[in-house]
This record gives structure tokens, C-alpha cells and sequence, in this order.
């Protein structure tokens, strides 16, 4: 670019001269390019769309080309945005997260930590508390004999098909007429409310598909009913518990309306404080990158335990084959 002379926006003609003549501010890298018009007019037209055809404010649309520039690498492209986003109010503070790095300011940002951290510890006692009621209710359903069985059925799926809302509602009204308070031990039970059908609907399928005959053939043997579900039931359905058990941590961890209700005033689990977030502007920044994060860190997590299940269930498999040939 330093070598091109920078042509006078006077000395042109034709459509090159009407491009200039729309321009507020003549750029420095427009003048250069009015050396190939073939060039500089489609470059004109795709700016101008940018600028007034599109539906983003003014002060997103230079953090959206102030994003690409970092990416890129477009040094001159940041310098001549740079002023421009501060004066259609871009803050400081957002310029610095996109130049140095989102994830450093979100990783520094007490009360995220502090939000992702209850969320993960509600998230965490919830996969254990109710994988095992969903283990009790699925070995229950899996009886031969169940009194009222679909009465049962209806009742412990009925979860499923009530709003969160109302049951929120209903159960910030019961803590209250017992004399609690909100608390993180309230959002618990809630999720646990909320996530037992699904653990139920997942290892429930599984207890059926195993022989009746093993942990029979092991009480005949001698063993209790606990030792005979935890030496033979035990490990034929592990798979199902441990994808039990994701699957109520994910549900827990991005749940929004009981905590929402549930929850004591100050704290802030990490959906409720995306949805805060988002009417703040300069938190944008580290929200996309720690929502980034959880991504991955879910893809990582539902890829690893799917492979983890298929192994499992294949060592299984030929383990059961050896003592038969055996």
C-alpha cells in the first residue's frame, strides 16, 4: 500500500468519483484501490450493504468487524474501527476482551466463577440423588407384579408433562408454608423432581433387557437382594446409570425457571446469569466465551460417554460369550 500513490477523490470520474462523493470520511485504502475500479466498486457496495442494509446496531456492527479483524489478523482493519466503535459507544473494556483475549476476562470474572460453580455443585448432587431414585424406581417398574402399575408409571413420569413455571411456583409456595427458605438445597430438590423420569426412562429399558434368571440363580446361591443387584444387576446396567447421570447433570446445569424462583436473593446460578448478562452489554464478551467453553466441554463429555457406553457394553457382551463357551 505505501508504494501506490493515494489518488486524489477529485481527479476521478464515473463511478469511482459518485462512490467518493457518498463517503463521509475519504479512507486512505479507498484512495489506493480507485487505482483498479474493477476492485474498489463491487468492495464499495458490499461496505455500503454492511453499513445500511443490515438489521445490527451501529455499536455491534463495528464489534462484529472488530471480532473479524482479531481473527484475521487485519491489523489496519482494527486501527480505523477502533475509534469509530468508541464513538458509537462501544466500551473500553469490550474492546480490550476481543484484543487480548475473552477467555483471560472471563476466567477473571468473580461472580461468573462463582454462578458456573453453584451450578455445577447443584448439577453434580443432582446426577447422584437422582440416578439412584431413578435406579429404585426403575427396578421397582421392572417387577413382575407391580399393584397398579400404570397408575404408578403416570405418577412418576407426571413431571414430564408439568410446566416448570407452575411447578416452580408450587414449590417456592411449599417451602414457604413450611417455614424454609430459598436455597440451593431447594433448587436441588427441584431438579431432582424434574429428572427422575428421565433416569427412570433410561435404565428402566435396560433392566428389561436382562435375564430374570441371574439375580434369581444368585439368591438360590445365597446372596441377598442387595448383594445380588450389586455383584450381577449392578454391572450389567452401568452403562445406563452413568448415561443417567449426564444426562440429569445437563439438564440441572442449564435449568433456569425453578432456579430462578428457588434460588436466595444474591446468588446466581449460570443460567440465571447468561439471562442477566445479556442485558448488559459489556459482559457479552465473556458470556460468548464461557458458553463457548460449556459447549465443548458438553460435546467432549456426550462423546466420551457414548464411546466409554459402546466398550462397556462390548467387553460385556464377550465376556458373557467366554463363559458360555466355557
Amino acid at each position: 500500500m505505501a508504494r501506490l500513490p493515494l489518488i486524489d477523490p477529485a481527479a476521478t470520474t464515473g463511478d469511482v468519483r459518485a462512490s467518493f462523493d457518498r463517503m463521509a470520511v475519504k479512507l486512505n485504502i479507498f484512495r489506493m484501490m480507485a487505482h483498479a475500479e474493477t476492485n474498489m466498486i463491487p468492495a464499495m457496495r458490499l461496505g455500503n450493504s454492511i453499513l445500511h442494509r443490515q438489521k445490527l446496531s451501529a455499536g455491534n456492527r463495528e464489534l462484529l468487524i472488530l471480532q473479524v479483524a482479531q481473527l484475521e489478523g487485519g491489523a489496519y482493519e482494527w486501527r480505523q474501527h477502533v475509534p469509530i466503535a468508541l464513538g458509537l459507544g462501544v466500551t473500553q473494556p469490550q474492546i480490550d476482551a476481543l484484543e487480548h483475549g475473552k477467555y483471560d476476562a472471563a476466567f477473571n470474572d468473580s461472580e461468573l466463577l462463582d454462578a458456573v460453580t453453584l451450578s455445577a455443585k447443584i448439577a453434580i448432587c443432582n446426577s447422584i440423588f437422582a440416578t439412584t431414585l431413578g435406579v429404585i424406581g426403575a427396578l421397582g417398574l421392572s417387577a413382575r407384579r407391580v399393584f397398579l402399575r400404570p397408575a404408578v408409571t403416570a405418577l412418576m413420569m407426571l413431571p414430564l408433562v408439568v410446566p416448570y413455571i407452575v411447578l416452580a411456583i408450587g414449590m417456592l409456595i411449599l417451602i414457604h408454608q413450611a417455614g424454609l427458605n430459598q436455597s440451593w438445597i431447594a433448587v436441588l430438590a427441584g431438579h431432582v423432581v424434574i429428572t427422575v423420569p428421565y433416569t427412570i426412562l433410561i435404565i428402566l429399558p435396560r433392566l428389561r433387557t436382562l435375564d430374570a434368571s441371574l439375580p434369581e440363580a444368585a439368591r438360590d446361591l445365597g446372596s441377598s437382594e442387595v448383594g445380588s443387584f450389586w455383584r450381577i444387576t449392578r454391572p450389567l446396567i452401568t452403562p445406563a446409570i452413568v448415561s443417567s447421570m449426564i444426562v440429569s447433570f445437563t439438564i440441572s446445569f442449564d435449568e433456569y425457571a425453578i432456579a430462578s424462583f428457588l434460588i436466595p436473593p444474591g446468588d446466581r446460578t449460570f443460567p440465571i446469569f447468561v439471562y442477566s448478562g445479556t442485558k448488559v452489554p459489556a459482559s457479552r464478551p465473556e458470556l460468548l466465551a464461557i458458553a463457548a467453553i460449556v459447549i465443548a466441554i458438553s460435546l467432549v463429555l456426550v462423546v466420551f460417554t457414548e464411546v466409554g457406553r459402546q466398550w462397556v457394553e462390548r467387553r460385556q457382551t464377550g465376556s458373557a460369550g467366554a463363559d458360555i463357551v466355557g
